[in-house]
């Protein structure tokens, strides 16, 4: 069951006209949060957020670096609760003053995720839920709500018939075995790469569970779009299949996930972004060196203590 918390009041049950595919997505890059939910009308009910990753675990190596949903990264491996160099706490979160998000649940079928910055979307990630039911329930402490999917859907759907025959047709075609395509864009070639990575359709959602403990085989085809570095887009579909002699009989395609990115516009938001971080970060660096100081001194008084002269 997966749930996704939004602020407003109860409904039963949600079943609005599926978008995920047809709607153009490209499209809305670069558009405002209102435009999109205006294009999307009544077949989405979206939410406007704050954008945050966690920051649980900070030390004195611990850096920036320029990935939108991984930007902090730390090198160090076990700890000890109350070692001084380190600085953990399991609720702390990152949050940014230059991005928000725009998260938009379509139907049963799928949930979509814009990224903003300066009130323009530079990054909308679609990830197909597949729900039997989601329904909107009212968490009773918090009077949010949740609209929780319940159950999975492994009917082919049109939508899926209609990806899968649209990438075939992209120039790079489609790729098994995580293949990575190579960029055409000079400069932009590992932001692709972490891109091309996010669509795999490994993940923690019911979909994936149910699909591993399935029967028959199954592979994820990736294909990615990057002619234009304004409009990259990438699809991720499960394949499901039988072992044949000669050939495999294909039993189904289920869309797994799909990206649609402006690598620029996502660079500016990232350059706006990651001294935010840094400015977290260095504070919290700054609390650790003064511990590591704290315990020097009274180290060396105990030192002085029990090694000074008569």
């Amino acid at each position: 069951m997966v749930a996704l918390r939004f602020a407003g009041a109860a409904v039963t049950l949600i079943a609005l006209a599926p978008v995920a595919h047809a709607f153009n997505w490209s499209a809305q890059l670069q558009k405002s949060p209102t435009d999109l939910q205006a294009a999307l009308g009544s077949s989405a009910i979206c939410r406007e957020t704050g954008f945050s990753v966690p920051v649980d675990l900070v030390d004195q190596n611990t850096k920036v670096q320029a990935d939108l949903l991984n930007p902090i990264i730390n090198t160090a491996g076990g700890f000890s609760l109350g070692d001084p160099s380190i600085d953990y706490d399991e609720h702390r979160r990152f949050h940014s003053d230059s991005v928000t998000l725009t998260t938009c649940v379509l139907g049963r079928e799928a949930t979509a995720t814009a990224y903003v910055h300066n009130a323009r979307i530079f990054r909308i990630a679609i990830q197909y839920d597949r729900c039997q039911e989601r329904r909107e329930e009212t968490v009773l402490l918090s009077k949010e709500t949740e609209f929780v999917c319940s159950g999975v859907d492994l009917t082919e759907k049109p939508f899926d018939t209609s990806l899968y025959a649209e990438i075939k047709e992209i120039p790079h075609g489609y790729q098994t075995a995580y293949e990575w395509i190579p960029s055409s864009h000079e400069g932009y070639g590992p932001a692709e790469e972490r891109l091309l990575i996010s669509l795999a359709c490994d993940g923690y959602n019911e979909l994936t569970r149910v699909l591993r403990a399935s029967k028959g085989s199954k592979r994820c085809l990736l294909a990615v779009d990057n002619k234009d570095i304004e409009h990259w887009s990438g699809a991720a579909i499960h394949e499901r299949y039988e072992d044949g002699y000669l050939a495999d009989e294909v039993t189904a395609h289920l869309a797994a996930s799909r990206l649609f990115v402006d690598l620029p516009a996502e660079q500016r938001a990232l350059d706006a972004m990651l001294p935010e971080a840094q400015t977290m970060i260095s504070g919290i660096q700054n609390r650790i060196e003064t511990r590591l100081a704290d315990k020097r001194t009274a180290e060396d008084a105990v030192s002085d203590i029990l090694g000074g002269s008569n």
